[in-house]
C-alpha cells in the first residue's frame, strides 16, 4: 500500500501541536460501560522454560552461475532474495536445499541433532550454540539442474543477537513504532512455531500458511471444482505478538483457519484451460468465453518445460499470464534454433473463476462452534510441541467483553416509510440504452419515492450514444444542472429482468429509494446517541488503494468521506489520484483535510472543534508515518484556517487484516458469535496503543464473524475510550441503506468504495492522462475522472 522508507530511529512522538506531547505509553482506562459477556479467543500464551534461550545464526547462500557462454560468473544471494511471489518461493527452496545439504556434509553439524529452525531467508535459530562460531562449504553436486549453474556457497555465522525469555526481552518487542524496534524475537518465535510442523500431516505453502496434507483427518475433506481443476485445502495462519495481558506484556500465538485453492502439481496449462466449459482450440481472444477465462487466469504463474528448460525443478523459468491475444498455435517463437508454437506443456498454479472461493469460505468457515473446533483440531494435528523443548502453550485465552447499546434510529414521524430529510428532486434524467426502455419504470419510481416524502418531478428521458458512449449524456446533464442521472443498463448485463421485477418487489423499490435519497444528500434516518449529536465533530475517513502489478504505472487512488454538509449526519465522499511522492510526503492528505475543513466552514458557518480521522489498513510497520506525515499534513491544513485554529485530533487505524478471533461462551459452555456491538479493549490488545476490537454483523447464522480492530495511533489529547468506542459503534449503523450494523463505520465504507471506484475508472478508460515526458498528469487525470473542484460541493 505504501512505498517503503527507513524511519529515523531517533524520532520521538510529536504529541499535540502546542508542544505538550502525550505519551501513548500512558494508556487510557478501558471502557466498562456495557453489558458484560464471556469470550474465548484463538490466542494462546507462549510459556518458556526458566532460562530458555534462542540463539540466532546468519546464513548466506549464494548461487554462482555463468553467462556470456561461460565467460562471466554471476553471484546471486538466494538467502536474502529481492524477488517476489513464485520466484521468491523458488529462492527459498534453493536456500533450504543448500542448507540441508551443508548440514549433511559438515561433520559437526551432521552429528548435532538438537532442534534448529531455518526461515529459508538467512535466519537460523537454535536453543544451544554449535561448537564453532561459523561454518562454510562450497557445493556443486545435487544442487541444481540448471545448465548455467556452477556451484553454491554456504556460510553460517553466529549472530550477536540472542534472546533469553525474560520480561525485559518481551518488553523490548513493544514499541510505538513496531517496524523499527526489536521485533527479531517475535520473528524468531514465529519461525520456531512454524518449524514445529508435523511433516507427516502438514506442509508449508508459498503463502506462508500451514496446510493439512489430508484434511479428512479432522473432518475437512477437500472441495473440488471442475473448471480450472481446482481443489481446496484447509490451512492455518500463525501469528506471534506481544499483547497487554493482565498488565505485564506477554507473548501470544494465534492460529486462524484459512483456505486456498490449488491446481494439481505439474498440470499442463493446456489441460487447465481446457477444463473450462466451452473451451475450444480455435477460441478467439475477443470472445466472451475467452474474456471470462482470461479474467480467471490473469496473473497465474506458469513455467516452461520444453527446449532448454525440461524438469528444472526450483530452477524453472516462471512467467505470469497477463491476458489473451492470438491463439497459441498462431504465436511463434524461436526455441533452441527451432520455430515453435506456444502450445506446449506448461504447469500451472492457483486461480478460480466462478466464485469458488466464496463456496470454500462457507464450507470451511461455517458456524462459530464448527470453525473453532476445526481450528483446534488442525492445530493439534499440525504441530508437535516436542519439536521445540522449552516451549509450551497455555489454554486459549478467556476474557470479558462488553456489548454496547445500539443507537436510537429515528425516522420522520416515527415511520420507516418516511425519510427524515427527503430530497426535492426537480431536475433528473433516466438514461436508457436504445431499444432497451422498460415500460412503466418511471411511474413506478415516482409512486414509491413519493411514499417516502420525496418531492419528485417527472424526469427527462435520454439515451446513451453510439457504442454506449456516456460522455455526451454527462455533458448534457452538466449543462442543464441535473441533480441525478439514473442509468438503466443493457440487457446483456442480465439486469433487465431485475429492473422489471422491481415493479412487483417492494424490497427492491425501497432499496433504490434509500440509495437515491442518500446520494442526493438527503437523510434517510438519524442515529441519536450521547456521543454524536452536534456539528462540533468532523469525522474524516480515508482509504488508500494501490493499483495491481498489472497497472503498476497508474497513480494511487485515495478515497475519503466526511460529514462536511450542513447536516452533521450527512457524509459525502470522493476520490483523488496521487503519486508516491505526494503519498510519502503527506501532501495529498493536506489537500484532503483542507477540502474537508473549508467545506465544513462553508456549509455550517463554523469550523469543527474536534477531528476524528479513520485510516484504513495502515500496516503496523508504517505507523510512524502518521506522526511524521499524516498529523503534520492535518496541522498544515488547520493552519490555513487561521493561526488560532487548533482542534483536538485523533487518528485511528482500522483493519480487518489480523489473526484474532473471539467467540461467545454461554451459560451452557456453548460457542456462539459475539453479539453485534461487542467490544474487547483489554488483555488481547496492544501494550502500547489504545486499541479495541469491535464485533460487526454476522453475514448469516452459518458464518463466523471477524471483528474489526481499531488502533489509536495519534491523539492530541487523552483519549476517552468509552466515547470513541461508542462513536465507532454508532457510525456502523449509519449506512443509510439499512438501519443495521455494518462491519466498519459507514464513512470508512464509503471511502473504501471511492478508492476502488477510482482505480476501476482508470482501468475502464485505458489509464491516466500522461504528460509529454511520460509522467502521469495528476491535475488532468483528476479533472477528467475525478469529482473536479469538490471543495465547492463539500
Amino acid at each position: 500500500m505504501y512505498s517503503r522508507h527507513q524511519k529515523n530511529s531517533n524520532h520521538q512522538s510529536t504529541g499535540s501541536r502546542d508542544g505538550q506531547s502525550q505519551s501513548l505509553f500512558q494508556k487510557q482506562p478501558r471502557n466498562r460501560n456495557g453489558d458484560s459477556v464471556k469470550l474465548v479467543t484463538n490466542l494462546r500464551e507462549i510459556i518458556f522454560k526458566e532460562g530458555f534461550k534462542i540463539f540466532k545464526y546468519t546464513v548466506n547462500v549464494t548461487y554462482i552461475t555463468t553467462k556470456d557462454g561461460g565467460k562471466t560468473e554471476t553471484f546471486v544471494e538466494v538467502s536474502k532474495s529481492i524477488r517476489k511471489d513464485s520466484q521468491l518461493e523458488q529462492d527459498k527452496i534453493r536456500s533450504f536445499k543448500v542448507v540441508k545439504e551443508a548440514f549433511n556434509l559438515i561433520n559437526q553439524l551432521r552429528e548435532d541433532r538438537r532442534p534448529r529452525f531455518y526461515d529459508c531467508q538467512g535466519c537460523l535459530y537454535t536453543f544451544a550454540t554449535f561448537l564453532k562460531p561459523s561454518y562454510s562449504i562450497t557445493l556443486k553436486d545435487g544442487i541444481s539442474t540448471s545448465p548455467v549453474f556452477l556451484r553454491a556457497s554456504f556460510q553460517m555465522t553466529r549472530s550477536r543477537e540472542s534472546f533469553e525469555m525474560t520480561v525485559e526481552d518481551i518488553k523490548n518487542t513493544v514499541s510505538k513504532y513496531p517496524g523499527n524496534e526489536n521485533k527479531s524475537l517475535l520473528y524468531a518465535l514465529k519461525t520456531i512455531i512454524e518449524g514445529m510442523m508435523n511433516p507427516d500431516t502438514a506442509f508449508l505453502a508459498p503463502d506462508g500458511m500451514l496446510h493439512l496434507i489430508n484434511g479428512k483427518t479432522v473432518g475437512l475433506g477437500p472441495m473440488e471444482f471442475e473448471e480450472g481443476i481446482l481443489r481446496s485445502s484447509a490451512g492455518i495462519k500463525t501469528e506471534v505478538k506481544a499483547l497487554e495481558s493482565t498488565g505485564t506484556p506477554k507473548v501470544f500465538a494465534s492460529h486462524d483457519l484459512r483456505n486456498d485453492l490449488f491446481h494439481p502439481e505439474k498440470a499442463p496449462l493446456f489441460d487447465v484451460l481446457a477444463s473450462f466449459m466451452g473451451f475450444r482450440n480455435d477460441l478467439e481472444a475477443t470472445s466472451n468465453l475467452a474474456k471470462k477465462i482470461s479474467n480467471a487466469v490473469s496473473g497465474l504463474d506458469f513455467t516452461l518445460n520444453y527446449g532448454d528448460y525440461p524438469d528444472l525443478q526450483e530452477d524453472e523459468v516462471i512467467f505470469k499470464i497477463d491476458g489473451f491475444s492470438k491463439s497459441a498455435n498462431e504465436i511463434k517463437q524461436i526455441v533452441a534454433d527451432k520455430e515453435m508454437s506456444l502450445r506446449e506443456v506448461f504447469k500451472a498454479k492457483e486461480r478460480m473463476i466462478n466464485g469458488e472461493q466464496q463456496d470454500v469460505d462457507l464450507y470451511y468457515g461455517g458456524k462459530p462452534h464448527i470453525t473453532k473446533k476445526y481450528t483446534d483440531d488442525m492445530v493439534k494435528s499440525m504441530f508437535l510441541e516436542s519439536a521445540a523443548p522449552g516451549i509450551s502453550f497455555r489454554k486459549q485465552l478467556e476474557l470479558r467483553g462488553i456489548v454496547l447499546k445500539k443507537p436510537k434510529i429515528v425516522f420522520r414521524n416515527g415511520s420507516a416509510q418516511t425519510f427524515l430529510q427527503p430530497v426535492s428532486l426537480k431536475k433528473w434524467t433516466v438514461v436508457f440504452v436504445r431499444k432497451e426502455e422498460v415500460e412503466d419504470l418511471v411511474e413506478m419510481l415516482l409512486e414509491q419515492w413519493n411514499q417516502h416524502g420525496m418531492e419528485i418531478a417527472y424526469p427527462n428521458v435520454d439515451w446513451m450514444g453510439q457504442d454506449n458512449n456516456l460522455e455526451v449524456v454527462f455533458h448534457k446533464a452538466q449543462k442543464r444542472e441535473k441533480q441525478l442521472l439514473l442509468f438503466v443498463t443493457h440487457s446483456r448485463y442480465a439486469l433487465r429482468k431485475d429492473i422489471e421485477k422491481m415493479v412487483e418487489d417492494k424490497a427492491v423499490k425501497l432499496d433504490l429509494a434509500d440509495q437515491v435519497n442518500k446520494k442526493t444528500q438527503g437523510v434517510n434516518y438519524a442515529i441519536y446517541s450521547d456521543v454524536f449529536r452536534n456539528g462540533n465533530d468532523l469525522v474524516i475517513s480515508i482509504s488508500f488503494s494501490e493499483p495491481s502489478p498489472k497497472y503498476a504505472k497508474y497513480p494511487f487512488t485515495v478515497g475519503f468521506a466526511a460529514n462536511t454538509s450542513n447536516h452533521p449526519l450527512v457524509f459525502t465522499s470522493e476520490f483523488l489520484y496521487s503519486n508516491s511522492d505526494n503519498m510519502d510526503s503527506g501532501a495529498v492528505l493536506t489537500e484532503i483535510f483542507y477540502k474537508c475543513l473549508t467545506g465544513t466552514r462553508k456549509n455550517r458557518g463554523e469550523l469543527p472543534t474536534r477531528l476524528i480521522i479513520y485510516l484504513e489498513e495502515v500496516p503496523e510497520e508504517e505507523f510512524w508515518r502518521i506522526d511524521h506525515h499524516y498529523e503534520p499534513s492535518c496541522a498544515e491544513a488547520c493552519s490555513q484556517m487561521g493561526a488560532e485554529y487548533n482542534p483536538q485530533t485523533t487518528m485511528i487505524v482500522a483493519t480487518q487484516k489480523h489473526n484474532e478471533r473471539f467467540y461467545k461462551i454461554d451459560d451452557k459452555c456453548l460457542i456462539w458469535n459475539p453479539e453485534p456491538g461487542t467490544i474487547i479493549d483489554h488483555t488481547a490488545v496492544s501494550p502500547v496503543f489504545n486499541e479495541f476490537y469491535h464485533i460487526g454483523p454476522s453475514t448469516s447464522y452459518k458464518s463466523t464473524v471477524k471483528p474489526a480492530k481499531y488502533t489509536v495511533v495519534y491523539a492530541s489529547d487523552p483519549v476517552d475510550m468509552e466515547h470513541l468506542e461508542q462513536l465507532t459503534n454508532d457510525l456502523c449503523y449509519w449506512n443509510q441503506l439499512k438501519s443495521e450494523l455494518i462491519n466498519v463505520p459507514a464513512p470508512l465504507d464509503m471511502a473504501q468504495k471511492e478508492a476502488s471506484k477510482g482505480i476501476q475508472f482508470l482501468i475502464d478508460n485505458g489509464g491516466p492522462i500522461y504528460m509529454e515526458d511520460g509522467e502521469v498528469d495528476l491535475a488532468e487525470t483528476n479533472a477528467k475522472y475525478g469529482y473536479g473542484n469538490m471543495s465547492e460541493k463539500l
